[in-house]
């Protein structure tokens, strides 16, 4: 005795979903169909999961922006009063903020690698007081 004969004859039925019938009724091409619209459900819900995801991300972009552009106005703010030599050719030394804009538009393009890279810069920093005393590794 299965547990189907059993529940037939004990009157009790399952719970199954709206519009599901049961697996005598079933031919080879209604679980393909009702496979194939599982399939347009489930997609239509990544769909949309990707569009908040690419929302949220364009307002940290945004947010980013703002707050760089605030920090660039603050520093200029500050470097107004002083007034660089007129007679300097050479190109000019690369500022901290530029950098630091340089590496932000950096991790935006390539996060994996901008975490890598400050991975390496770390390990540099914390080798080389060892060097300097001889250790390695």
């Amino acid at each position: 005795m299965t547990t189907d004969s059993a529940t037939r004859r004990s009157g009790v039925t399952e719970d199954a979903p709206e519009g599901a019938v049961s697996g005598d009724q079933l031919s080879p091409e209604d679980v393909v169909v009702a496979l194939l619209r599982q399939q347009e459900t489930l997609l239509a819900e990544l769909s949309w999961a990707y569009e908040q995801l690419e929302r949220s991300q364009e307002s940290e972009i945004a947010a980013l922006r703002s707050r760089v552009s605030s920090l660039e106005y603050r520093v200029a703010k500050k470097l107004k009063g002083r007034s660089a030599p007129e007679r300097d050719l050479s190109p000019a030394p690369p500022s901290f903020l530029t950098d630091t804009r340089k590496r932000l538009d950096f991790t935006l393009r390539h996060p994996r690698r901008a975490v890598r890279a400050a991975e390496r810069r770390l390990r540099r920093r914390n080798e080389a007081p060892a060097a300097q005393e001889g250790l390695t590794k």
